[in-house]
C-alpha cells in the first residue's frame, strides 16, 4: 500500500515521539508486568487515545490506516502500549456500532480525551474464547449489575 504524504509525515512523527516518550517505559512495564501508565500518558498529551473515535464524539476520526500507523509505531516501542491503543477501541466498537446515541455521548468524548479507557472481558477456564461456550452472564440486581464466574484474561 502507499501511503499518502499526510500519512508519511504521522508516521514520521510518531515514529520519532515513540522513540523518545514510549520505548524508554518498555522495559520497566515488562519486568514489573504493570500496566505503561508513562506511556498511556504520553499518548494523551500527543491525543493518541482519539484517533478511532469519531469526530461528532471529540475524536480525530481518523482513517484505518493511519489508526494502524499509530498501533504498528506504538508496538514497535513497547507491545504494551500498543495493546492498550488498540484494546480501548476493541471495548467501545460495540458501543460506536450498537450503542444508543445518549450511550456513544457518555463514553465516547470521555474515551478521546484518555480520562476513562474501555476493556475488553473473554476468555473462560473452559471456554478460551469461543463466546458459545461461555457460561458467564451478567444481571441487573436493581440499580447494580452481579457478574457470576470468572474470566482468565482481561485486558
Amino acid at each position: 500500500m502507499i501511503l499518502s504524504d499526510d500519512q508519511r509525515q504521522f508516521r514520521d512523527t510518531l515514529r520519532r515521539f515513540c522513540d523518545e516518550r514510549i520505548a524508554p517505559n518498555a522495559t520497566e512495564a515488562d519486568r514489573t508486568a504493570s500496566y505503561p501508565w508513562k506511556s498511556f500518558e504520553a499518548m494523551r498529551e500527543m491525543e493518541l487515545p482519539s484517533l478511532w473515535v469519531p469526530e461528532a464524539y471529540g475524536g480525530a476520526g481518523a482513517d484505518m490506516v493511519t489508526q494502524a500507523i499509530a498501533a504498528e509505531e506504538l508496538s514497535r516501542a513497547c507491545a504494551s502500549t500498543g495493546v492498550t491503543f488498540l484494546i480501548s477501541k476493541l471495548g467501545m466498537l460495540p458501543v460506536m456500532n450498537f450503542g444508543s446515541e445518549e450511550l456513544q455521548r457518555r463514553y465516547l468524548p470521555r474515551i478521546a480525551t484518555g480520562e476513562a479507557q474501555a476493556s475488553y472481558c473473554l476468555s473462560e477456564a473452559d471456554a478460551g474464547s469461543d463466546v458459545a461456550a461461555m457460561r458467564c452472564r451478567a444481571a441487573r440486581e436493581g440499580a447494580d449489575w452481579e457478574l457470576n464466574g470468572t474470566r482468565y484474561w482481561i485486558t
